[in-house]
């Protein structure tokens, strides 16, 4: 029996590996009734016991032993390596036996049914044996190893006449018996919210009369391969890690070709803000981050020359994060600009001509929680500072 099991292991992971890379999708919510997905399934159950004519493959002609069932799955990812997985499995099954060892006749078949419910925890390969953590990953390949219960009805025929000669109880009642499975699958995520999946499992049960005949297989057991899909009810993945330390700042977007964009191959640690006392905001004379007291009719009439407005969204006084990583830490899709003065490295966003157009910016950051943001004024791409020099 377990020289059978290895057989189809090798078989399967032979298969998936020249074809799949094992990677999961990305973030968890922080709700308990985030991260539930539920799916359905459906492929190929070959049945393996006593009534049966080949030790592995099924056989298809006088009697098929090809049956198929489905499946149904409603998963709770615990983490990026685990999750918890209910799952219903209906199918039924068939097996024959023309002959025994000795080449005594048999000329037995069965046809039966089976209801599973099992319980089993999947474990994620990639994110386990990976060197970090990637939540950009498209495909990955996973274990499974559980517990539940079988019932099942089996009705024994005459191979060839199809006369009915024993069965299981009776076809209106089912026997339920304890179960044990594993099995190994792959997803590959189609978006945000759908996975496409393949899975090979092997059930074995506490009974040796699954096909109604006792013999040399002491449990007897089947595997099914089902192709799955799967739907997930988190919110839509912005391919990032949630940020754990601070509560997330909601960004605005500014214009940059596309070209501009390099991927970021290292996740940046949580991005703790600092104060940046050392410039004023462009409507204010005071230090800091000023109260809300700017007025639309500042900087009136024709703009100066060469004067632009920024919006400051954060500063640093040690060199932690480029651009590019505070961009990607709260997924925005346009750049965010970078510079150093005063002994501040300091992150800002938009360039306008417009004082009015950087205050409706500044207005709108500070109703998404970036609630320091300020205005800064630069001419000619030179920022003013806070004593009134360029």
């Amino acid at each position: 029996m377990f020289k059978r099991i290895k057989y189809l292991f090798l078989i399967f992971l032979t298969g998936t590996a020249t074809s799949l890379f094992s990677q999961t999708q990305g973030t968890l919510g922080k709700r308990f009734f985030d991260n539930w997905s539920a799916g359905i399934g459906a492929g190929p159950d070959i049945f393996f016991g006593d009534l049966k004519v080949h030790q592995f493959w099924p056989a298809n002609n006088n009697m098929n032993e090809w049956k198929f069932g489905g499946t149904f799955t409603l998963t709770r990812q615990l983490s990026h390596v685990f999750a918890i997985r209910g799952q219903f499995l209906y199918s039924e099954l068939s097996g024959t036996k023309r002959q025994y060892k000795n080449g005594t006749p048999c000329n037995e078949y069965f046809d039966g049914n089976l209801l599973e419910v099992n319980i089993n925890t999947t474990i994620n390969f990639s994110n386990l044996l990976a060197s970090r953590y990637n939540p950009r990953r498209k495909f990955f390949i996973y274990g499974t190893i559980g517990l539940g219960t079988s019932s099942y009805n089996t009705n024994v025929k005459q191979l060839g006449t199809g006369l009915p000669l024993r069965r299981s109880d009776s076809l209106g009642n089912w026997t339920t018996v304890a179960m044990g499975m594993a099995g190994i699958g792959a997803y590959v995520n189609l978006g945000d919210k759908v996975n496409l999946g393949v899975e090979w499992t092997l059930h074995g049960v506490n009974t040796d009369w699954l096909d109604d005949t006792q013999g040399g297989f002491h449990y007897d057991a089947y595997s099914m391969v089902a192709v799955s899909i799967t739907y997930n009810f988190n919110k839509r993945n912005p391919g990032k890690e949630p940020d754990t330390n601070r509560k997330i700042y909601l960004p605005v977007y500014i214009q940059i070709p596309a070209k501009d964009i390099l991927p970021v191959v290292t996740k940046p640690p949580a991005v703790v803000p600092e104060k940046d006392t050392t410039f004023m905001d462009t409507l204010s004379e005071n230090f800091g981050f000023p109260e809300e007291k700017d007025t639309a009719d500042v900087f009136t009439g024709e703009p100066e020359k060469g004067l632009t407005f920024r919006v400051q969204i954060f500063a640093f006084r040690n060199d932690k994060y480029s651009a590019l990583e505070i961009r990607e830490k709260y997924n925005l899709e346009e750049v965010v600009s970078k510079e150093f003065s005063d002994g501040w490295y300091r992150f800002t966003i938009g360039s306008f001509s417009s004082y009015a157009d950087a205050i409706a910016l500044r207005e709108q950051v500070q109703k998404r929680r970036f609630r320091d943001a300020f205005v800064a004024r630069y001419k000619d791409g030179v920022r003013f500072s806070a004593h009134g020099k360029k």
